[in-house]
């Protein structure tokens, strides 16, 4: 039976979208990413620390980047790998956090969503910390919300020409129909770029299968955007990946095993 790994489980406070400040509950936002992956069937999950929270000085990055890290260790069996965050504004503080991100933390990769942080993902900014956590071997989740121009798909496959020596997981890829279509069509031959299937909109599968058919099912992978303070309808990446007209092998590549190769994991025995 294949082990479900979710990529894609957002963990934080959203102080910046809710404009709220108030305590957040780490434990109490766990128990919700528990149950939610046992109602659907999931195995385990990647924890990326929330691009929403009130990031004001060096010191709130290190904050949430450590509790993202204690929420992993706190449910290995459940969350078998965690992501950090930049604020892209840091500059050579920035640096130094991916370093005890990667080296402290042991963090399995960094992640931004650049709409969120008022920059474009093929920044200089975010260019300069992908380069440096691809020079540390570890992957890069960027964001990549179809009708956000500050992720656009070209800006992600720029930056991705770029630096070939890294690993991006292109996050809410199938987000339109017209982006899954740029993804058949031009995001699939770019060789370091994988696709998240969070928020697939419903008919995706024949994309999906147009996908493997064409270059095949290494390169994507099942997410659900997950947040704690929302309540996840059926993970549409999930159905297309379960409906889709593609081998079993292929179907466990996309729902297990590329995200655990991606994040450096194993299956359990």
């Amino acid at each position: 039976m294949t082990e479900i790994l979710d990529i894609h489980h957002h963990i934080g406070p959203r102080e910046r979208l809710t404009g709220e400040h108030v305590e957040y509950d780490f434990k109490a936002a766990l128990e919700k990413h528990v149950r939610t992956m046992d109602e659907f069937g999931v195995a385990h999950a990647c924890l990326i620390a929330s691009h929403n929270a009130r990031i004001t000085s060096v010191q709130d990055v290190r904050w949430l980047n450590t509790q993202v890290a204690e929420a992993r260790n706190s449910q290995p069996d459940r969350f078998v790998a965690a992501a950090g965050t930049v604020d892209p504004a840091l500059g050579d503080a920035g640096i130094e956090e991916i370093d005890y991100c990667i080296g402290e933390l042991q963090l399995n990769a960094l992640a931004w969503h650049t709409w969120f942080s008022g920059v474009f993902v093929d920044s200089p900014s975010i260019r300069r910390y992908v380069k440096h956590v691809a020079s540390l071997g570890k992957p890069v989740f960027l964001h990549m919300i179809a009708e956000h121009q500050s992720e656009a798909p070209w800006r992600v496959a720029h930056l991705a020409e770029q630096i070939p020596e890294v690993q991006i997981i292109a996050l809410d890829a199938f987000t339109s129909v017209d982006q899954s279509q740029w993804i058949v069509e031009m995001g699939g031959k770019i060789p370091n770029v994988t696709f998240d299937l969070s928020l697939a909109r419903g008919g995706s599968s024949g994309v999906i299968e147009q996908f493997v058919q064409r270059y095949g099912a290494e390169r994507l992978v099942f997410g659900s955007d997950y947040y704690d303070d929302t309540r996840t309808r059926f993970p549409g990446g999930l159905f297309e990946a379960r409906t889709a007209d593609i081998s079993n092998a292929d179907r466990e590549m996309i729902l297990s095993t590329n995200a655990r190769r991606l994040l450096g994991i194993e299956a359990a025995s």
